[in-house]
């Protein structure tokens, strides 16, 4: 594991695969951690992708800077989290792909910072900017005991029932995204067919707020955690990205 100061947060992440490779951002969801990634990553590596899996602000050893710090959950704390790292590592573009809680901090940025963007794989519901086994479960486990934990996820889904204010850092970014942007970077949205969280069988109603190249893809079989449950799929998307370019 690696550590890097990236905005309000001590960051930790998995930097592997070649340095001159293309760059992908993987980025897990709640109840998750980098481990969803782990098949994925590997596959990617093999085929001369740099991977770059972070935790989560809340997750696993990524830590607040600064004990003041609001401990946020909101969309805009995600997607600033997002480019703070990008900025950090000096990676001036990269292909993000995530789902639920990283597929949001990857539209977010997608919407708002496409310059950044060389491509999007994002989960059901696709547009995931709101409007206002057991060993794999005891490595994710141990990403709950981060102490800031239960605050950010506390407030992320209070905060999006429009019970807490946002912290007031983050405001003109979610002033932003409550005018619902349009995403225009190249967008693959992987879809389970068996996701109970956040699935749709409307493909219309799934790729509304793209305004670039868009494919949706639904995996029979597959639940809420694709890159852990369907990781060959998961790199599929990744890779068409590339050679569409």
């Amino acid at each position: 594991m690696k550590n890097i100061v990236a905005g309000v947060l001590n960051v930790s992440y998995r930097d592997i695969g070649p340095d001159g490779g293309p760059v992908v951002v993987l980025l897990h969801g709640f109840p998750y951690d980098i481990h969803a990634y782990d098949e994925v990553s590997a596959r990617l590596v093999q085929a001369g992708w740099r991977c770059i899996v972070p935790y989560l602000r809340g997750y696993g050893p990524t830590r607040f800077l600064d004990s003041a710090t609001p401990r946020s959950g909101e969309q805009a704390a995600l997607g600033a989290d997002l480019l703070a790292l990008l900025d950090a590592l000096h990676i001036p573009q990269a292909t993000l792909a995530g789902y639920d809680w990283g597929g949001r901090a990857a539209c977010v940025v997608a919407a708002l910072w496409p310059e950044r963007v060389a491509g999007l794989v994002s989960c059901d519901p696709g547009y995931n900017i709101q409007d206002i086994a057991a060993a794999e479960f005891a490595d994710t486990a141990q990403a709950f005991e981060n102490p800031d934990f239960v605050d950010v996820v506390v407030h992320s889904y209070r905060h999006r029932f429009g019970l807490v204010a946002g912290a007031p850092r983050y405001a003109f970014i979610q002033q932003k995204l409550a005018q619902q942007p349009m995403i225009s970077v190249p967008t693959v949205i992987l879809a389970g067919a068996d996701d109970g969280v956040a699935s749709t069988r409307d493909s219309s109603a799934a790729i509304r707020g793209f305004a670039g190249a868009v494919r949706r893809q639904v995996i029979e079989g597959v639940g809420h955690n694709v890159p852990q449950e369907a990781p060959a799929e998961f790199v599929d998307a990744i890779t068409s990205l590339l050679k569409n370019q």
